[in-house]
């Protein structure tokens, strides 16, 4: 899908620490107004290199859980003067979301990144859980583990199911290709004086994000299984373009509580699946996945849904380039995977 820039106006949202191009820092009262907000870090990571020093890059959240961002007054102050708003959309940012939906057309341009590409829709998470729930009573009783074990990307392909559409677009490198090039044509309608030299760095970007999928491709080719276990359901892209299947203690949210049903199934995929790894991720507890790592015996190990980055990555100079080879690398890991890949 074509991404299309919008306006709206914003009663408006923002961050209380900020990311500029090139360096991150929060807002101050220094009179000086964001050129381009955003809501969270891949979005930050996009726009910035796109940006690079000709225009400013503000986040919304630097750290934690953009789910929970909340504006105050100095988000909607500085938000009234930004030239330019990308949000991720698909209620990822409700504090966002709910004041752009009350928004009218006098507001700066704005763009959804979900609006860019094609979505994955979720069925209802609790009608899911509770057909998971009769689905094990069957298992005990004989029934198809194949059946029950369905590939999640297949499921989650159905456009037309009720359901919720899955925010979570960046963690796939192929349609954040797609989110660079729709930033690129914001901000070159934004900013049309530095047309050129954001397509310069978009083609440089792109280039980085198309060697990221050849790493992805190759490194995850051959592998023993092809099912992992994780915290929350971020991943369904990344399966989706991997054919990989990512079974989730919790749901779209990692606000979620599962059911202790939903921790024996998951218990029960780590053995059918011989799986030595669970995952856990930043800024969630993990709780949840160590009750499963001790009961079959898995280590645990991060798998990041890169939302945001800790301080001390950003210290570290880590980027969304490198957190996804380091997730690259710990798939290859857990699911047995041999190849020369990345």
């Amino acid at each position: 899908m074509a991404g299309v820039m919008t306006r709206r106006l914003l009663p408006l949202l923002a961050a209380t620490l900020l990311a500029t191009a090139g360096c991150v820092g929060p807002l101050t009262d220094t009179g000086d107004s964001p050129d381009v907000l955003v809501t969270h870090y891949p979005i930050e990571f996009l726009a910035s290199e796109i940006a690079g020093d000709d225009v400013d890059v503000d986040a919304f959240v630097e750290g934690g859980q953009p789910h929970d961002f909340n504006p105050g007054f100095e988000d909607r102050s500085a938000l009234e003067d930004a030239s330019l708003v990308v949000y991720q959309g698909a209620g990822f940012s409700p504090g966002v979301e709910g004041m752009l939906a009350s928004a009218g057309e006098d507001g700066p341009p704005s763009l959804a990144l979900v609006d860019t590409v094609d979505t994955i829709v979720h069925e209802d998470e609790h009608r899911h859980e509770a057909e998971e729930n009769h689905s094990n009573h069957e298992d005990r009783d004989g029934g198809d583990q194949d059946e029950h074990h369905e590939s999640e990307h297949e499921r989650e392909h159905d456009e037309h199911a009720e359901g919720r559409e899955d925010p979570h677009t960046w963690l796939d490198p192929v349609r954040m290709t797609q989110h660079a090039e729709a930033i690129r044509d914001a901000m070159q309608e934004a900013f049309p004086e530095h047309e050129e030299a954001f397509a310069n760095r978009t083609a440089d970007l792109v280039d980085d994000l198309e060697a990221l999928h050849g790493d992805f491709e190759a490194g995850l080719a051959t592998c023993e299984v092809r099912t992992a276990v994780v915290n929350h359901n971020a991943f369904a892209y990344l399966g989706d373009r991997y054919n990989i299947t990512f079974e989730a203690a919790h749901g779209l949210s990692p606000d979620t509580e599962p059911s202790a049903e939903t921790i024996d199934r998951l218990a029960e995929i780590v053995d059918h699946h011989n799986l030595t790894t669970v995952f856990f991720e930043e800024f969630v507890s993990p709780e949840v996945v160590e009750t499963i790592a001790d009961e079959t015996g898995a280590d645990t190990e991060v798998l990041s849904p890169l939302a945001a980055l800790t301080d001390e990555q950003r210290a570290d100079g880590e980027t969304y380039l490198t957190r996804m080879r380091a997730n690259l690398h710990a798939l290859e890991d857990a699911m047995r995977c041999t190849s020369s890949g990345a």
